[in-house]
């Protein structure tokens, strides 16, 4: 007898073994980062970059005089050189000055004359500027008249030419000043015209084919049993 239908006994024992409640975990399972991290007072202060600056060559000072203590005296000596360089040269700018005081008088004097001239003839080049642009916005207003009467001239051209065409189309319209075609139309259509009308009068394919002698002639035939094709058709495949 088979017992495959029947449960294992695994399954069966559920809740009974308690073989489950002893967990082995990994170290790197565990969590890391148990405590949080809080701000320190001098965190959200930054300070600004000369400050850091400072800092840095303060500690590259340290760093040196920790390394070669007679390089301070060196540095100050080289610091005095610096400045008695500086000192001398600014004299020198100063005694240059005083002797270019009258030259940069005379130079500015020149200066000013220059840049008088230079104002007037910047004057007289605004002025011929405002002259042309005058004369260009007048002849633009001169061309955009003349555009705006041609088309008033077009326009009554067409008006009068629409009118005249109109009173022709009445003309021929009207059977009292065009006697002639009315008389003429008047016997085609009593000639045409049969004494009584059939049922089937207004059928598509009545007397089409009356007084057609030719049909390569006529071209187009919307009767398709009339077509060049199937004539030719029948003619050979048929007979």
């Amino acid at each position: 007898m088979s017992s495959a239908h029947r449960p294992t006994w695994e399954p069966a024992k559920g809740k009974s073994d308690i073989a489950h409640l002893s967990q082995a975990f990994s170290k790197h399972s565990l969590p890391a980062q148990t405590k949080l991290k809080f701000r320190k007072p001098g965190d959200q202060q930054r300070k600004s970059l000369q400050e850091l600056k400072e800092e840095l060559a303060a500690g590259e000072k340290r760093a040196k005089a920790a390394r070669n203590p007679d390089a301070d005296d060196d540095e100050e000596e080289e610091s005095d050189g610096k400045r008695r360089k500086l000192l001398g040269s600014a004299e020198d700018l100063d005694a240059d000055d005083e002797e270019d005081a009258p030259k940069g008088k005379e130079k500015a004097a020149d200066d000013d004359d220059d840049e008088e001239e230079d104002e007037e003839d910047e004057e007289d080049e605004d002025e011929d500027e405002e002259d042309d642009t005058e004369a260009l916005l007048r002849e633009l207003e001169k061309i955009k008249q003349e555009r705006r009467e041609e088309q008033e001239r077009r326009e009554q051209r067409e008006t009068v030419q629409d009118q005249m065409t109109r009173e022709e189309e009445i003309a021929r319209g009207n059977p009292l000043l065009n006697l002639e075609n009315a008389l003429h139309g008047d016997s085609t259509a009593h000639a045409a015209a049969p004494s009584e009308q059939r049922w089937d009068e207004d059928l598509i394919f009545r007397n089409q084919a009356a007084g057609t002698t030719d049909l390569s002639k006529r071209g187009f035939v919307n009767d398709l049993t009339r077509t060049e094709f199937h004539k030719k058709f029948m003619s050979r495949y048929i007979k």
